[in-house]
């Protein structure tokens, strides 16, 4: 395993500077904190693949800066790492789980294995999540259907890190969204996004000692701010304003009521010692029992060289999704940068469990 010097009393300036660490060495070593920590070696697994995919994929808020308050909440307890996913209703078309506030990468990809299975029998289903955790990425499970030749959905609501259009204080979670699509020949299109900026993007520019722009969020005072502290104490605002508070309050609706889960004030922050008790919902739509796949697939590749033949002179378009593609290739092969700062945090991790490795 590739080790970096670490140092516990280093500068501010050394820790907004970045390294470069190979996935696969940074998998193993986050795979192992997990079991170290108390997760059986299969979710473990998923776990490691889901946060080291997601830096990959240059999506850093939600990859392995999250290592250490994940591993607190198990350790306090606060996120069941071995009980069982079961079901709560099952029928041919739907089902809804208890999630049984297992960690939310295990129960995600669980949901949307039951949804692609049976929309391989009925054509679409549907799949609600109640009870779960902070799961990463929502691209992530919409893309194990678009792997399979079937279009994915999956939403997911979150704590009130927004306010609604017009509101003055936390009242939605960003509560991400994401519809994948497959292709022939070109990269799957995959829409990834929340209602507003993901905090954790705010928390890694926080890490590299940088602004964040203008428009994201403000203060406690209500104030527009590009302070990163400040913008973590205020309230965060929702993207195109009406539009984008009004898709986070029907994703609340059919993530947390419909299934059962909390809504709103209902649900607790990372960093609450409480469940979190999200809820998300997925779905499945199985493109052959709608039209051929092949001259599906053969359509979209046609589609987006429509698209991407409207950029102006010397201008590319990307599809959404495909500059994450684009960087997991390119990372596979060079590495992946990190503040150090992150480095750091999982260091200190590690050593806290026993472990003698650092990266």
């Amino acid at each position: 395993m590739r080790r970096y010097t670490y140092c516990m009393q280093a500068s501010e300036k050394e820790r907004h500077m970045e390294k470069i660490i190979l996935a696969e060495s940074l998998g193993p070593f986050v795979h192992e904190i997990f079991v170290k920590a108390g997760v059986p070696e299969e979710r473990a697994t998923v776990l490691a693949n889901c946060l080291v995919e997601a830096d990959l994929n240059g999506i850093s808020s939600h990859g392995v800066i999250r290592v250490p308050v994940y591993v607190r909440r198990i350790l306090q307890g606060l996120t069941e790492t071995k009980a069982v996913i079961t079901p709560i209703e099952d029928f041919p078309a739907s089902a809804l789980l208890d999630g049984k506030n297992v960690i939310g990468q295990v129960a995600g990809e669980e949901a949307m294995r039951i949804a692609i299975q049976k929309a391989r029998t009925v054509g679409i289903a549907c799949v609600g999540l109640r009870g779960t955790n902070h799961f990463g990425t929502c691209g992530h499970y919409s893309e194990m259907a678009a792997k399979s030749n079937m279009i994915g959905f999956s939403f997911v609501n979150t704590t009130p890190l927004v306010a609604v259009y017009g509101g003055t204080r936390k009242a939605v979670g960003n509560n991400p969204l994401s519809i994948a699509i497959p292709a022939k020949e070109h990269f799957p299109i995959i829409l990834d996004m929340a209602c507003s900026v993901a905090q954790g993007k705010i928390e890694i520019l926080k890490k590299k000692g940088l602004d964040i722009p203008s428009g994201w969020a403000v203060d406690e005072e209500g104030n527009p701010t590009t302070d990163p502290d400040k913008a973590l104490k205020g309230v965060l605002l929702p993207i195109a304003g009406p539009k984008g508070s009004g898709l986070a309050i029907a994703i609340d609706i059919l993530c947390g009521i419909l299934t059962g889960s909390g809504v709103g004030n209902e649900i607790r922050h990372l960093n609450d010692p409480e469940p979190q008790n999200l809820g998300a919902f997925f779905i499945a739509i199985d493109i052959a029992k709608f039209t051929n796949v092949d001259m599906f697939l053969g359509r979209v590749d046609h589609y987006v060289d429509c698209l991407k033949g409207s950029a102006r002179e010397g201008e590319h378009i990307l599809m959404p999704g495909e500059e994450c593609f684009i960087n997991h290739g390119e990372r596979l092969i060079t590495g992946i940068p990190f503040p150090s700062a992150v480095l750091d945090d999982l260091n200190e991790v590690a050593a806290q469990l026993g472990m003698t490795d650092r990266i």
